[in-house]
C-alpha cells in the first residue's frame, strides 16, 4: 500500500519566497523547507532525496516540534482528507497574495510563520515524526515540485508533509563555517558587500562565488606572518580595485587574532642563489610603517632546531622535514662535513645539533642567506664548531677535509660535483649526500629511472676523482631517498654515495 505525496506548488513557491526574505541563503541559514514524515519513514526518505540531490546536507534531520516547525501543509492518513487540506491551502496562499498588495507583513501572519519568540503554529505536529532538510538552491519551484511529488512514503501513517522548518546545523556545516578559508571568504565578502559597492544592483551576478574561488585555500603559517601564495585574489577582477589595507585587514581579522601580519608569495628565484620574491602587504597596529614595521622576518621552529630568516629575502621549504629528520638521525660525532649549499642552515643546522659534526664548513652565494645562517647559528648555540664561507664555493670551499659534503641544491646540484671531490678527504673518501630532481619517462617504471641516474652519476663521480687525484675510486650509490614529489613525473630525490679510494691508492 503506497502513496505518492502531492504538493501543490504555489503553496511551495510561497514558502521558498518567504525563506528568501528571512535573509541571504548561506550554510549558517538553518531556517528552510523540510519533509515532515514518520520517523520509521526517514531513512526511505532520506535516500530518495540524496538520490535527486535534493538532500540539505547543511541540516541535521531532527524531531519534529512546535518550536522548530514554522509553516506546515496538513496531511492524513485519507486521501479524500488530504486533497480537501491541499484545496484548502491553496485557497489560503492565494488570499494571502491578494492582501499582500496591501500589507507587506501579512506575508507571514498568513504563512503561519513567525520570528523568534513569536507563537508556535497553530496546526499539529504529529508526534513520532521528523523534519528532513531539502535544498531550495539550484533548482526551479517547478523542479522542486516535480521530483518531491514523486517521492514515494510507505508505512502506517502514510503521511509526508512539506514543512518550513529551523534545524540545526550539521557537524560537516560547522566545521565548514569555522574553517580558516570559510571565514575568510565570509569576511571578505561581508567587507565587499558593505564597503565596496553602493548600490546593490552593482553587484554582478554570482559575485559571491566569484569571491569564493579567488580566496587561496592554502598558506603557509610563519609565527605571527600569514603568507598567501603567488595567485592570491589573482582570480577576481572584482577584488582587483579593493585590494588595500582595509581589505588586508578584513582577511587577518579572520582568523581572530592569530596573525599580525600578512605578505604574498611570489615564484621563488629560479636562479642559484633561490632567493624569497615575497612581499610584504600589511601589517596590523597603530602607528605601524616603514621598514621596521612591515618587516618580514619571521622564526620557525622545525625538529628543535630555531630558524630565524626573512621571507621577502629568504626561502624556506617545510617539504624538506623528512630529509632534515633522517639527516639528524646520523653520527657524525667524529666527522668533518662541508655543506655547499647552506641556505639559512636548512641542513648545517641538523648536522650540528643534532648528529652532532665534529666541525662543518658552509658555503653560502646569497648574503641574505648568510646573515640568516650566522645568527641561527648563534641561536642554536653551534656557532662555535661551524665555519662560514660567503661566496661562490668552486672558489671559497676548502679542499681535501671532509668525510661527508651535503648537496642540497634543486633542481640539480651538478655544477657543485666537482668542488665536492675536491672537498673529500683524499686519504679516506666518505659520503656524498647528492640532492637532485629526476625526471620518469613514460618508457620506464619510476624506480627504474631513478636506478639509471644514479648509474649516470657514479661514473660521471669516477671521471671526476680520476681527474682531481689522478687515481681511480669506488664509488657505490648505496641509498635513493625520495624528499617529496616536485611536481608530475619529477621527483626531488637523494642519493647517498660512498666514495672511496681503491685500497692500492689509499695504501700510497
Amino acid at each position: 500500500d503506497k502513496k505518492v505525496v502531492d504538493l501543490p506548488l504555489t503553496y511551495i513557491q510561497r514558502l521558498t519566497a518567504h525563506a528568501a526574505m528571512s535573509g541571504d541563503r548561506t550554510t549558517s541559514n538553518t531556517n528552510g523547507l523540510a519533509l515532515l514524515v514518520p520517523k520509521s519513514e526517514a531513512r526511505h526518505v532520506r535516500s530518495q532525496l540524496e538520490v535527486t540531490g535534493l538532500f540539505d546536507k547543511s541540516r541535521k534531520i531532527s524531531v519534529a516540534n512546535a518550536e522548530s516547525v514554522h509553516a506546515i501543509l496538513p496531511g492524513t492518513d485519507r486521501k479524500q482528507d488530504e486533497d480537501a487540506e491541499g484545496d484548502k491551502a491553496v485557497n489560503v496562499v492565494q488570499q494571502q497574495e491578494e492582501e499582500e498588495e496591501e500589507d507587506s507583513s501579512s506575508t507571514e501572519a498568513a504563512l503561519g510563520t513567525r520570528s523568534h519568540g513569536a507563537s508556535p503554529p497553530t496546526q499539529h505536529i504529529p508526534s513520532g515524526h521528523v523534519c528532513i532538510p531539502i535544498l531550495q538552491n539550484g533548482s526551479t519551484h517547478e523542479d522542486l515540485c516535480s521530483v518531491l511529488s514523486q517521492i514515494v512514503v510507505s508505512g502506517r501513517t502514510k503521511q509526508c508533509l512539506l514543512v518550513q522548518a529551523q534545524l540545526p546545523q550539521s557537524a560537516k556545516a560547522k566545521a565548514a563555517q569555522t574553517a580558516p578559508h570559510a571565514a575568510m571568504v565570509t569576511a571578505v565578502t561581508q567587507y565587499v558587500k558593505q564597503h565596496c559597492f553602493t548600490e546593490r544592483d552593482e553587484l554582478p551576478k554570482d559575485w559571491r562565488l566569484t569571491i569564493a574561488e579567488a580566496i587561496p585555500k592554502r598558506w603557509e603559517e610563519h609565527g605571527d606572518l600569514l603568507l598567501l601564495p603567488p595567485n592570491a585574489f589573482a582570480k577576481c577582477e572584482l577584488l582587483a580595485p579593493f585590494l588595500d589595507d582595509a581589505l588586508y585587514k578584513c582577511v587577518l581579522d579572520s582568523f581572530n587574532g592569530r596573525f599580525r601580519r600578512l605578505a604574498v608569495q611570489s615564484a621563488v628565484d629560479a636562479g642559484i642563489m633561490r632567493q624569497s620574491r615575497a612581499r610584504m602587504l600589511f601589517v596590523l597596529g597603530s602607528g605601524i610603517g616603514g621598514e621596521a614595521g612591515l618587516s618580514g622576518v619571521v622564526t620557525h621552529i622545525d625538529n628543535g632546531i630555531k630558524y630565524t630568516y626573512d621571507v621577502t629575502k629568504c626561502m624556506f621549504s617545510r617539504g624538506n622535514i623528512t630529509e632534515k629528520i633522517r639527516v639528524a638521525a646520523l653520527d657524525c660525532s667524529d666527522e668533518v662535513v662541508v655543506d655547499l649549499y647552506a641556505g639559512i642552515g636548512y641542513f648545517t643546522l641538523p648536522y650540528l645539533v643534532h648528529a652532532k659534526a665534529k666541525h662543518l664548513h658552509a658555503c653560502e652565494l646569497n648574503p641574505d642567506a648568510v646573515e640568516a645562517l650566522r645568527n641561527n647559528l648563534k641561536h642554536n648555540k653551534v656557532d662555535d664548531r661551524c665555519t662560514v664561507y660567503p661566496g661562490d664555493n668552486s672558489v671559497t670551499c676548502p679542499e681535501g677535509i671532509a668525510q661527508r659534503v651535503n648537496l642540497g641544491l634543486i633542481p640539480s646540484s651538478r655544477n657543485g660535483w666537482p668542488v665536492a671531490v675536491r672537498a673529500l678527504d683524499k686519504a679516506v673518501g666518505g659520503w656524498f649526500h647528492l640532492h637532485e630532481n629526476v625526471t620518469s619517462t613514460s618508457g620506464a617504471t619510476q624506480r627504474e629511472e631513478w636506478v639509471l641516474f644514479g648509474e649516470e652519476l657514479t661514473s660521471v663521480l669516477k671521471g671526476l676523482f680520476l681527474e682531481a687525484t689522478g687515481n681511480s675510486w669506488t664509488i657505490s650509490v648505496r641509498h635513493i631517498e625520495r624528499v617529496k614529489p616536485y611536481c608530475p613525473r619529477i621527483d626531488h630525490l637523494v642519493y647517498d654515495i660512498e666514495c672511496r679510494p681503491s685500497p692500492a691508492e689509499a695504501m700510497t
